[in-house]
């Protein structure tokens, strides 16, 4: 009598998970869990039956994977830090009501995602401890894998290759959630990623990076370097000290805002909200010459190089810019290029702080002013630049 372990697909237990999900075409069962599985959500409504015309699950799989909905998952799962295991559920998704993964789940997956069935045994049973089908899910889409499918599922066109990745370097209180909106709305459909943090941005793979249209968020120069397609920044300036006062307003209106706290429990005036700034211990960031250095994009104690750098990127023939106070003109311009095909000037995160900004400056303390001149010194001499050439290149004699 043999001791030995029966083959693969020998196991009587292997064989009938294999056979659970094979043949029949697609039912109403496997569509809810490919949404579950890849979209990390229940289909909605008529979605219930989106897939039932499909031969079979890998090519329900493929229908999903190929989605806009999922090119957007699949960066944003990409771009979170990896767990110490995959069990922990993307936040906001929905689970499978604590069920369990079964093993008719671990084949079905492996055919929905990976367009194929598990190689033995043991690659099921690695997956039954999982909590719920969501969690099945990321697990497979994560893997080296998946990247490989994905890459040759969703090639770029030739279009989208031959198109410049645009990258809106936002700048805070510079129109930049109104320019946002703006942007995702132009780019409906097309591979759009929001920016976070640059180690973020570094897991994605490049193959997956290749895809992306439009990145948008607060950011320093020098994403570019991560990309294999030409590329285009776009950013707005806006008067240096009408943005630090700005950004001040902004906090004491955003009860969100970490500083909130801080500016609102002491009260703080304009002059105490620099004063403070000022401290060595300073907890406000983003306000001493900001512009300049998000544009510049270089770590350096040389206030000069940065300047020097900020203006060789502001002019270099990969950078459109405008100033908040013709954004409509800049609006025009972009779409006259062809970067925009809609316009629509609804601004968003608005503080309304012009009306009170002279105020304001006439209620400094002599030392006050002081720091907002140095605070705003390099961003006000690029702020004159640019708007030097803007007047001189776009404004005609009336």
């Amino acid at each position: 009598m043999s001791n030995t372990s029966p083959k693969p697909q020998n196991d009587p237990a292997y064989k009938k998970s294999q056979d659970a999900s094979s043949g029949g075409g697609v039912k109403q069962g496997d569509v809810t869990r490919a949404y579950q599985l890849i979209l990390g959500r229940k289909p909605e409504g008529p979605e219930a039956r989106n897939g039932l015309d499909q031969p079979d699950l890998e090519a329900l799989g493929k229908r999903l994977i190929t989605s806009p909905e999922f090119r957007k998952r699949y960066v944003r799962l990409m771009a979170q830090p990896k767990p110490q295991d995959a069990r922990a559920g993307e936040k906001g998704q929905i689970t499978s009501s604590g069920e369990g993964v079964k093993r008719g789940d671990v084949v079905r997956a492996y055919k929905l995602i990976l367009g194929r069935k598990p190689e033995e045994p043991k690659a099921i049973q690695n997956k039954l401890d999982l909590p719920d089908l969501d969690t099945l899910g990321k697990k497979l889409i994560l893997s080296p894998e998946f990247q490989r499918r994905y890459a040759r599922l969703v090639p770029p066109s030739p279009e989208q290759s031959a198109d410049p990745v645009v990258i809106h370097l936002h700048i805070p209180k510079t129109a930049g959630s109104s320019f946002n909106k703006l942007l995702a709305d132009n780019y409906a459909g097309r591979f759009g990623y929001a920016f976070r943090e640059m180690a973020a941005f570094k897991e994605i793979p490049a193959d997956l990076r290749a895809k992306i249209d439009l990145i948008y968020g607060h950011m320093s120069y020098g994403v570019h370097e991560l990309l294999r397609r030409n590329y285009i920044y776009l950013f707005v300036l806006r008067d240096p000290k009408a943005r630090i006062y700005s950004f001040y307003k902004f906090l004491h209106k955003s009860e969100k805002h970490p500083l909130h706290t801080l500016v609102t429990e002491k009260n703080m005036s304009f002059g105490a909200f620099l004063d403070e700034a000022a401290l060595p211990s300073n907890p406000i960031k983003g306000i001493d010459n900001a512009q300049t250095t998000h544009i510049a994009g270089i770590a350096s104690t040389s206030r000069a190089e940065v300047f020097r750098t900020a203006c060789q990127h502001c002019f270099a023939p990969t950078t459109e810019f405008g100033l908040l106070e013709e954004f409509p003109a800049f609006l025009d311009r972009l779409k006259h290029k062809g970067i925009l095909t809609e316009i629509n000037d609804n601004r968003l995160n608005t503080t309304n702080s012009s009306d009170t900004l002279s105020e304001a400056l006439d209620a400094l303390t002599p030392k006050q002013q002081d720091i907002l001149t140095r605070y705003s010194e390099w961003d006000q001499r690029l702020y004159d630049l640019c708007k030097s050439y803007i007047d001189s290149a776009f404004k005609t004699d009336t």
